[in-house]
């Protein structure tokens, strides 16, 4: 069965992102986690209207970042618990495949230097 997939809606998730020391990051983005014992994986991304002024640019990485995490999840590469995404400008230039191996590889960095933090 492949993991629940979901949005960060709550401000007490937001919150738990916040507080959280479990990050990664390369020159086109950064991923912030809370790693939980459950199955839900919920994501949010950070497109800041000053490094994409265009609503098409963020929503296009939207839409690959979200087809990225649900590989992802079907794949099982993925833990259950919190992602935050944060995007920079050079995010633009990544193609698809560019940004699954992006993604992969902060993944590892964050689950080789982390322990499930606590369940909500």
């Amino acid at each position: 069965m492949p993991y629940l997939l979901g949005s960060i809606r709550s401000q007490q998730e937001f919150r738990l992102l916040g507080y959280s020391r479990v990050s990664a990051s390369t020159p086109s983005m950064r991923v912030k986690a809370v790693l939980m014992e459950s199955e839900e994986i919920k994501t949010a991304f950070a497109l800041p209207k000053k490094e994409f002024p265009l609503a098409v640019e963020r929503n296009l990485i939207r839409r690959r970042l979200r087809g990225v995490f649900r590989e992802l999840s079907n794949s099982r590469d993925l833990c259950g618990g919190l992602y935050l995404v944060m995007g920079r400008r050079s995010l633009i230039n990544l193609t698809y495949n560019d940004m699954l191996g992006e993604l992969r590889y902060l993944l590892e960095r964050i689950y080789g230097s982390s322990t499930p933090e606590r369940k909500i």
